[in-house]
């Protein structure tokens, strides 16, 4: 093979693989913006506020639990605990705008932008009676005329505990309504302020296992139990908000001594419609994958589940829990095709250019080697009929030329590339044959 046949197979083999080189760049540019994509911040750093409850209550350990993992887990959503009454001034709070996020009860009358994020766990209602009047109040209708602390307004213990009495028949002044907050109840038991309290919470509740085990108050069954069923499943079959439940025996220390028939709600963690999709996505992810971080500060959260119909919750589902819930994140090229798109174009500039300046260089360096061929052509034609002499003096040409050659490479000025080497395969082969000639005269 010439020299000329080996220069223009490299010109193929390089027109053949320069896709390939496309190709690569752009998997390199594309690899480069995901993990920029991947590593920045998903959004501005933003607080949101969320209703809990009394200080002493669950509610506020279990979103003081949620804003600290929230906070580990992404930086950039800050959450503030406000703490607040309970369900029903927290769901008034978001209706005004005042809060971001909070916990509710389901029975809870919902704002117009209140959207569900996920489930928690059942509330129960608690009715302790104090110890000392417990011969007299085996049954709720013996309530009547006692003072019965029934929890703030605004609270969903006052909502719950008002459903329970009128089921009852008590209504009106048929009690002496006191308003204590769970932290309060527990002094007002020891001065003998209150007879009874409703408390609504979570099982275990703490106010309920400090008084329990303390001796200060039992609890107060809602009947019995028989085939027949029992007060609680009549105020369930009439009010749907409810649901039957049990506080099993021994929940607190030794009490009950036995099951305990009550009614419970659900909790609920709910969102301003306001609050960017992408926010409540992560504080879900954050809710059920961070379970047990949670529950280093509130054993609840090992309740926690993701629930099998989301749309079947209280209020309507935010379509950030929705995208967690359904997993729909589109894959990667679609969600960032408008960027990508941008970054083929600017890749494609710049690979265009970077193309069209190579082409620029080689060209000159190949203008600089066919210089070099040229002047080999021109000292060497004539060789046939050339005698000794002339044969020695076109070797010495050669044998400069080719110094020139490196001192020109090492200038710079030619670049050290398979023509360079062919060159020299061709000066050799040149000096070959006149050395054979040589030998021959």
């Amino acid at each position: 093979m010439t020299a000329i046949d080996l220069r223009k197979s490299h010109k193929r083999r390089w027109r053949a693989g320069w896709p390939l080189l496309l190709a690569l760049l752009i998997i390199a540019l594309l690899v480069a913006f995901n993990h920029w994509m991947q590593s920045k911040p998903q959004s501005e750093s933003s607080v949101l506020r969320l209703a809990t409850g009394g200080m002493d209550g669950v509610y506020h350990q279990f979103g003081a639990a949620l804003a600290g993992v929230i906070a580990r887990e992404e930086p950039d959503i800050k959450i503030k605990v406000v703490t607040t009454a309970g369900s029903r001034e927290n769901m008034r709070l978001l209706g005004t705008g005042e809060v971001d996020l909070a916990l509710v009860q389901d029975d809870t009358p919902g704002a117009l932008q209140a959207r569900s994020i996920a489930p928690l766990y059942k509330e129960y209602l608690h009715i302790l009676v104090r110890q000392g009047v417990q011969p007299h109040l085996s049954t709720i209708d013996d309530l009547r005329g006692r003072p019965v602390s029934v929890g703030p307004a605004g609270s969903g213990t006052s909502a719950v505990a008002a459903a329970v009495l009128k089921h009852f028949g008590l209504v009106d002044s048929a009690v002496s309504v006191e308003r204590f907050s769970s932290a309060e109840v527990e002094a007002a038991f020891t001065e003998g302020r209150i007879d009874a309290a409703f408390i609504l919470s979570a099982l275990p509740s703490p106010v309920v296992d400090r008084i329990a085990r303390s001796g200060g108050g039992i609890l107060l069954s809602l009947g019995a139990g028989s085939d027949g069923g029992t007060p609680a499943d009549g105020l369930v079959a009439t009010d749907p908000r409810f649901a039957k439940a049990l506080i099993p025996e021994r929940s607190y220390g030794l009490q009950p001594r036995v099951p305990v028939h009550t009614v419970a709600v659900n909790s609920i963690l709910v969102a301003s419609a306001k609050v960017p999709d992408d926010a409540v996505r992560r504080i879900a992810q954050v809710l059920f994958n961070q379970r047990i971080a949670l529950a280093e500060h509130q054993p609840l959260a090992l309740r926690l589940r993701e629930p099998e119909n989301p749309n079947g919750l209280r209020y309507p589902l935010h379509p950030g829990a929705a995208a967690y819930y359904e997993r729909d994140e589109p894959p990667f090229l679609i969600r960032y095709a408008e960027a990508i798109g941008l970054s083929l174009s600017v890749a494609a500039g710049l690979l265009s250019g970077f193309l069209g300046l190579r082409q620029w260089y080689k060209r000159s360096r190949k203008e600089n080697i066919d210089d070099y061929y040229d002047r080999v052509t021109q000292i060497t034609s004539g060789l046939a009929t050339a005698d000794a002499d002339t044969l020695q003096s076109v070797a010495l040409e050669l044998h400069e030329l080719r110094r020139q050659a490196f001192r020109d490479l090492t200038g710079e000025r030619l670049q050290a590339d398979e023509s360079f080497t062919i060159f020299q395969d061709y000066l050799r082969s040149e000096l070959s044959a006149i050395d054979s000639r040589l030998k021959s005269c």
